[in-house]
């Protein structure tokens, strides 16, 4: 078992990532950082070291907390290390941002919500809220001192034993349903939450926009410019 990492009193924001997508994952972090240099960037990899100065975990191919029938080809092992926060990492609040996602703009008012009641904050996909609201799991804002109630023990029960099509974003979705904030589009626009103009943080969560998101790191890395906003949503 690791050791918790201590990062109470920063802002802190969590990436997951198998080796084979460093690349991406320097570009989004690089992103994060540009607009929001204050924030703490922790990372779960395959390595102790990704090039980048942030605060590496390496999972050396495996995480005890979530593997299961969920861990296949098609979700690895990082996809869900989203719901086990609580076992890594001490402090209150945590923003989680999947690896397809550019950051636009300053995000810093994100870890002044207050979500006392809320366990996880996250955009809606409007075409699978119902009854209560269905958030995209690409980026989320994690209220971790709410989830040590024991209900994070119930998400990773769920995500070691129960299949789904989805399995970290349906699980969290179903366990913790009408506790859940609801952020505005603008902080994680993509083919399927509100279309909004201007976004903070895109995601390039689709199969074509993964590929747009493809060519815009080449272009960045082959061109070595720092500026993001030539980035469009699809």
């Amino acid at each position: 078992m690791m050791p918790m990492i201590e990062c109470q009193n920063s802002k802190v924001a969590v990436y997951a990532c198998t080796r084979n997508k460093y690349e991406e994952l320097r570009v989004a972090i690089h992103s994060l950082q540009v607009n929001n240099p204050d924030v703490n960037v922790i990372v779960f990899a395959e390595d102790d070291d990704i090039g980048m100065n942030v605060h590496v975990i390496n999972l050396k191919g495996g995480c005890e907390y979530t593997d299961g029938v969920n861990s296949g080809s098609r979700w690895t092992y990082m996809t869900n290390i989203r719901l086990a926060l609580t076992k890594y990492l001490d402090c209150d609040k945590a923003l989680y941002l999947d690896i397809d996602t550019i950051v636009d703009d300053d995000i810093s008012e994100l870890w002044d919500l207050d979500l006392s009641d809320y366990y996880v904050a996250g955009v809606k996909e409007p075409i699978k809220s119902n009854e209560s609201i269905y958030v995209n799991s690409g980026v989320l804002l994690f209220n971790l001192s709410k989830l040590r109630d024991g209900t994070d023990e119930v998400l990773l029960e769920k995500i070691r034993t129960e299949s789904r099509d989805f399995p970290d974003q349906d699980i969290l979705n179903e366990v913790l349903a009408g506790h859940i904030f609801e952020l505005p589009s603008t902080y994680n626009a993509n083919s399927w939450t509100a279309q909004i103009h201007e976004p903070k943080i895109v995601h390039y969560a689709g199969f074509e926009d993964w590929k747009n998101f493809i060519y815009a790191v080449k272009f960045l890395y082959a061109k070595e410019n720092k500026n993001f906003n030539y980035i469009h949503r699809i």
